[in-house]
C-alpha cells in the first residue's frame, strides 16, 4: 500500500532543515509571602508597586513604567548569608551592592567581595528590602538607596524551554503541550482518544509522563510524528477524534498562529486538521477545528524530559526503509513558486500533495516525471484552468462566465445569490453574463433571466450597476454599493455584504459557454419594467388627499409616463423618477391646519408628553385615546416658506442624536420639517427635524436622522430613514377635540379647559370664564368663543363635549380670569395652596385637594385668600344682576328660569331677586 508522509513546515509548510535548541522562556510563578518561602539558590523576579519588574540595566538597577516583561535581567538568585541574602543577576552574574547612604547614587550592582547583606521583611503580600540603615527605593525608574521603604512583591519564577521553530524538536526529548485556558494535552487511562487535564478533572504536570508527548523524525527527513511517551503509541486522526495507534502515526504539521505565547496551532494529515481543546465537551476531547484563533487550538510547547526513542524509532524504520523522500517543486512557467518533500514508497505513482495545489478552483497542477529507487525530485507545472479571466479586457459581452470563490461556485436559489459549497450538494453551478454597457458592468444570471444585485443579492428585472474590482492574482471583486458581494461562511451559503476581503468574495471568472447579450442590452435601455414598479403606484395613488401625487402634475406628466409604461429609456426614467421623489409634487401637510399624526408600524398616535414646557414625544395613542388628547393635534405654521410643526403651543425640536429625543419641543423658530418618500404605495411619508445645515440638517434626502418609532415607542432617530417602516408616517387632518367632563352632579357635567388653539364653538356643554366676585365666590361669564391659551369652565349635560378648533388666531387672552391654565400635566401640583374644580358636599366650585398631578390642558386657582375653604360658582349672563351666594346658601324666593317658584332648590341656574346664580 502506498504510504504518503508530508514534511512538517512552519505556516508555509516548508521543509527546515537545521536543527535548533529550544529558546529558554521565563514565566512568573506563584508569590513568595514569607521569609519562610525564600530558598537558598532559588530564582525569582521583584516587582516594585506599579508592576514593573526590577531589572540591571548597564549600570544601575531600574524599574521603568513599561518594564513589564520577563527578561534574564530580571531574574536573581538569592544565596542565603547567615539571617540575610545576597542577591546575584542571572544574566551577568553581578551582586546587589550595599546600600551606604540615601539618595547617594544609583543602585549599582556589586562582586560578590563586596556584595550587600540584604534583610526581606514581609508585610502580607508586600516585601521591603533593606540593607543596612537604608531601603531600595525608586525614582522615575532607577533604583537607589533610601530612608523608607517602598513596597514590592516578590515572585518565583519558571524556567520554560519552549519550543519557537520547527527544527527545535529532538527526537531524544520528551514535550508538554498546554493552551491558555483549556488546560494540557493528556492520555487517559483508555489510552484512546487525547483529551485536556482541566477539563477531564486532572492537574496539569510537566512532570506525568501521561502529559508527555515526543515529535519524532526518522533519519532527520524533516518529517514527523507525535508519540504518547506513557502508551508508547503514535497519534492520528480518527473520524472526528485523535486515537492512539502502535503503527506509525498520521504525520505532523505546525501551524504558526499570530499569538506570541502560543505560537502554534498542532495539525495531522499534511495540515488539513487542526488539532485543538473542545470545550463543548466533557471531559474535553481533543477534536479537529480549523481555526487558527481558536484558544483550543493554540498551544505552548515545552521540552520538559529526556526521552529514550528507541522502540519508537524501530516502528519508524521499519515504515521508511521501504520507502524514497520524493521533493515535490511548483513552478510557474520558469519561476519557482514553493516545494515540498514527502516519503513514498520505492516506485509509487506520482501523488502531489494537496498541500501544495493551491487556489485549485483557478489553477491546474500537472506533473512531470516517476519515482524508483532513489530520492527523487518531481516538477510540477502550474498554469491557469482553461477560460480564466485574468484582466477585465478579457471580459466579453458575448460569453458566459461560471464564476467561483473559495467557498464554491455562485448559483441562485429562491431568487437570490447562492453558494454550492454551502448550499448543498444537488445545487447546480449557474453561468453569469457580465455586461458592460456605457462604461458600467452588469451582473446578469443566464438561467433566470435576471439581473443581479438590486438589492446586494437579489434577482430583478431592475437594472442595477455594479463595480468590479481587480486583485493581485487573476481574481475579483463585485461591489455593490459601499461593500462587496460575498458568500457567507455561515448562512446557508447565501450572500452578505462584506467590507473587506476574504475567501468568500475573492472570485474567480471562468469562460464557460457563449451568450447572446440582447436580452441584457434591452433590458439596459428599455426601463419599462422600472417605470412598473417604481413610478406606477405613484400615479395610480395620485389625487387631493395627503401624501398623494397631485393631479395637476400627474396630468402634466401622464403622457410621458403612459409610453413609459412600454418603453422607456434612461432619461425619461430619470425624469419620471424625479417627479415622484421631488416633495413639492405631493399633497403635504398646509401651514395653518391641525393634524393627527399615526405610525405606520404599529398603527398608533403621536403625542406629546412633559412636565413644564418641555418634553418628549411618543408614539403610543390608539385612535380613542387621540380624539380626546390635545397634546396629538399637530399643528403647521410657516416662516420663510418652510413648515414649523407644533404640538402644545411648542415647537417640536430636531432629532440631534440617533435613536435620541431628549428636549424634544423647543421654542426655537429654526427646526423645519423635511419630508421623504418611502418606497411606491407605502403612503405615508417619513419626517426629519433640522435646520437644513451642518451635520444635523435631519434632511432625509440626504439620509440623515428620521423620526422613528422605537420598540419602547418613544419617538427617536433612525439613520435608516424613509426605508424604516418605522419611520412612515400618516397625517390625518383634524378640526375637533372630544372633552371628557366630570359628573353628573345634579344632572350636569364640568370640567376645566385649557389649549393653545382657538375653540369656536362647543357641542354638548358651556364655557364660562371665572373672575372672583370675593372670598367665596366666583363669577361665572358665558362665552361662545374661547382664545387660545385661555383657560375656561365647561358646563355639559353629557359627559363628552366636543370643542370645534381653528387655527391659532391674535385673540387675547382675558386678564381678569380667575383661573390659571396649563398645556402640560403637573406631576408636583400643589393642592393644598391652590384650588382644583371638585365638589364641597352638594355644591359645584373649587377647593383644596389632596392629590398630586393635576392632568395636561386643566386650569386651576393659583393660591388662597386668607383660610378660605373654596370659591363656589355665582352666574352673570343675559343682563340679570349678580346675586350673591353667601357661605353657599340661598336667600329669598327662588325661581327657575321659566318663572317658575321653586320651594327646594338644587344644582341648576336660578333667579333670586331678580339675580340669575348657580346652585
Amino acid at each position: 500500500m502506498k504510504k504518503i508522509f508530508t514534511l512538517i513546515a512552519l505556516l508555509v509548510m516548508v521543509c527546515v532543515g537545521a536543527w535548533a535548541a529550544v529558546t529558554p522562556t521565563y514565566v512568573q510563578g506563584t508569590q513568595v509571602t514569607s521569609a519562610s518561602d525564600l530558598v537558598d539558590g532559588g530564582q525569582y523576579v521583584i516587582r516594585v508597586s506599579n508592576g514593573s519588574y526590577i531589572t540591571e540595566a548597564s549600570s544601575q538597577y531600574e524599574a521603568p513604567q513599561d518594564q513589564n516583561s520577563i527578561t534574564a535581567k530580571a531574574v536573581f538568585t538569592f544565596i542565603q548569608d547567615g539571617e540575610s541574602w545576597k542577591v546575584k543577576n542571572e544574566t551577568t552574574g553581578n551582586y546587589w551592592g550595599a546600600l551606604t547612604g540615601a539618595a547617594t547614587g544609583t543602585f549599582a550592582p556589586a562582586e560578590a567581595a563586596s556584595a550587600g547583606s540584604w534583610i526581606f521583611t514581609f508585610n502580607g503580600n508586600n516585601v521591603d528590602a533593606q540593607s543596612g540603615d537604608y531601603h531600595i527605593n525608586r525614582s522615575s525608574g532607577v533604583m537607589h538607596g533610601w530612608g523608607s521603604a517602598i513596597s514590592l512583591q516578590i515572585y518565583n519564577v519558571e524556567l520554560l524551554n519552549l519550543v519557537t521553530a520547527i527544527g527545535d524538536f529532538s527526537n531524544n526529548k520528551a514535550y508538554y503541550v498546554t493552551t491558555a485556558d483549556r488546560g494540557a494535552w493528556f492520555t487517559p487511562e483508555s489510552g484512546t482518544a487525547l483529551t485536556s487535564t482541566n477539563k477531564a478533572g486532572f492537574a496539569a504536570s510537566m512532570s506525568d509522563t501521561k502529559q508527555q508527548f515526543a515529535f519524532l523524525s526518522y533519519n532527520n527527513n524533516g518529517i514527523y510524528h507525535l508519540y504518547s511517551v506513557s502508551e508508547k503509541k503514535f497519534v492520528s486522526k480518527s473520524a472526528n477524534y485523535t486515537t492512539l495507534t502502535s503503527e506509525v502515526g498520521d504525520n505532523v504539521t505546525l501551524l504558526s498562529t499570530t499569538n506570541s505565547s502560543y505560537p502554534f496551532v498542532v495539525a495531522l494529515q499534511d495540515g488539513a486538521y487542526q488539532m485543538g481543546i473542545s470545550n463543548g465537551y466533557d471531559p474535553a476531547i481533543i477534536t479537529f477545528y480549523n481555526d487558527l484563533n481558536d484558544a483550543g487550538n493554540q498551544v505552548q510547547i515545552r521540552e520538559v524530559a529526556d526521552f529514550d526513542p528507541t522502540e519508537a524509532m524501530a516502528i519508524l524504520e521499519a515504515v521508511y526503509s521501504t520507502t524514497v523522500n520524493v521533493t515535490y517543486e511548483v513552478y510557474d512557467g520558469e519561476t519557482f513558486v514553493e516545494s515540498q518533500k514527502v516519503v513514498q514508497d520505492k516506485n509509487s505513482d506520482v501523488s502531489i500533495p494537496a498541500a501544495i495545489q493551491k487556489n485549485t478552483w483557478y489553477y491546474s497542477y500537472t506533473a512531470s516525471g516517476s519515482i524508483g529507487e532513489t530520492d527523487c525530485t518531481i516538477r510540477v507545472a502550474r498554469t491557469y484552468k482553461t477560460g480564466v479571466v485574468t484582466a477585465l479586457s478579457g471580459l466579453s459581452n458575448n460569453k458566459a462566465y461560471t464564476l467561483v470563490t473559495e467557498r464554491g461556485a455562485f448559483t441562485t436559489d429562491n431568487g437570490e445569490l447562492a453558494n454550492t459549497s454551502k448550499s448543498g450538494s444537488s445545487y447546480t453551478i449557474y453561468n453569469f453574463a457580465i455586461v458592460q454597457y456605457e462604461n458600467a458592468y452588469y451582473l446578469w444570471s443566464v438561467q433566470d433571466g435576471k439581473f443581479v444585485a438590486g438589492n446586494q443579492t437579489d434577482l430583478t428585472e431592475t437594472p442595477t450597476a455594479i463595480t468590479i474590482n481587480v486583485l493581485d492574482e487573476p481574481l475579483f471583486k463585485f461591489q455593490c454599493g459601499s461593500n462587496y458581494l460575498n458568500c457567507n461562511a455561515t448562512a446557508g451559503g447565501f450572500f452578505s455584504s462584506w467590507s473587506t476581503t476574504d475567501e468568500g468574495n475573492r472570485v474567480a471568472i471562468i469562460e464557460a459557454a457563449d451568450f447572446d447579450p440582447t436580452p441584457v442590452i434591452e433590458a439596459l435601455t428599455n426601463y419599462a419594467p422600472s417605470v412598473a414598479s417604481n413610478i406606477k403606484p405613484f400615479f395610480d395613488a395620485a389625487g387631493s388627499g395627503l401624501f398623494q401625487l397631485k393631479s395637476s402634475v400627474v396630468d402634466t406628466y401622464n403622457d410621458i409616463y403612459t409610453a413609459a409604461l412600454t418603453n422607456c429609456s434612461a432619461s425619461t426614467y430619470a425624469t419620471l423618477e424625479e417627479v415622484v421623489t421631488n416633495m413639492d409634487n405631493f399633497n403635504l401637510p398646509e401651514a395653518g391646519k391641525f393634524y393627527l399624526v399615526k405610525n405606520n408600524y404599529n398603527g398608533k398616535y403621536m403625542r406629546v408628553a412633559a412636565s413644564g414646557t418641555r418634553g418628549s414625544v411618543f408614539a403610543d395613542l390608539t385612535a380613542e385615546g387621540a380624539v380626546k388628547d390635545a397634546s396629538a393635534r399637530f399643528y403647521f405654521t410657516e416662516n420663510n416658506s418652510e413648515l414649523y410643526m407644533t404640538s402644545q403651543g411648542e415647537y417640536l425640536n430636531w432629532v440631534y442624536n440617533l435613536n435620541g429625543y431628549e428636549g424634544f419641543t423647543s421654542s426655537d423658530f429654526d427646526k423645519y420639517v423635511h419630508f421623504a418618500v418611502p418606497s411606491p404605495g407605502v403612503g405615508a411619508f417619513s419626517i426629519a427635524l433640522g435646520n437644513g445645515e451642518g451635520d444635523y440638517a435631519g434632511d432625509l434626502p440626504k439620509g440623515f436622522y428620521s423620526l422613528w418609532n422605537e420598540s419602547t415607542m418613544v419617538v427617536g432617530g433612525s439613520s435608516n430613514g424613509s426605508s424604516d417602516v418605522k419611520s412612515q408616517w400618516t397625517f390625518e387632518e383634524v378640526s375637533s377635540l372630544d372633552i371628557d367632563l366630570n359628573g353628573p352632579i345634579d344632572g350636569s357635567y364640568y370640567a376645566t379647559l385649557c389649549v393653545p388653539f382657538d375653540v369656536t364653538a362647543i357641542e354638548g356643554a358651556t364655557a364660562y370664564t371665572l373672575a372672583k366676585a370675593d372670598a367665596t365666590t366666583l363669577n361665572m361669564t358665558e362665552t361662545t368663543t374661547i382664545a387660545a391659551g385661555t383657560p375656561v369652565l365647561l358646563i355639559g349635560s353629557a359627559a363628552t363635549a366636543t370643542a370645534t378648533i381653528s387655527t391659532a388666531t391674535s385673540s387675547t387672552i382675558s386678564t381678569e380670569t380667575a383661573l390659571t391654565g396649563q398645556y402640560f400635566a403637573n406631576t408636583s401640583f400643589d393642592g393644598t395652596t391652590n384650588y382644583v374644580l371638585g365638589t364641597d358636599g352638594s355644591k359645584v366650585g373649587f377647593f383644596h385637594w389632596t392629590g398630586s398631578t393635576l392632568k395636561a390642558n386643566r386650569a386651576y386657582i393659583a393660591g388662597g385668600e386668607g383660610s378660605a375653604k373654596g370659591y363656589y360658582l355665582n352666574s352673570e349672563t343675559d343682563g340679570i344682576a349678580d346675586a350673591v351666594v353667601a357661605n353657599g346658601m340661598l336667600n329669598g324666593d327662588v325661581y327657575n328660569l321659566q318663572g317658575q317658584k321653586v320651594n327646594n332648590a338644587r344644582k341648576g341656574v336660578f333667579i333670586v331677586g331678580g339675580k340669575k346664580i348657580v346652585r
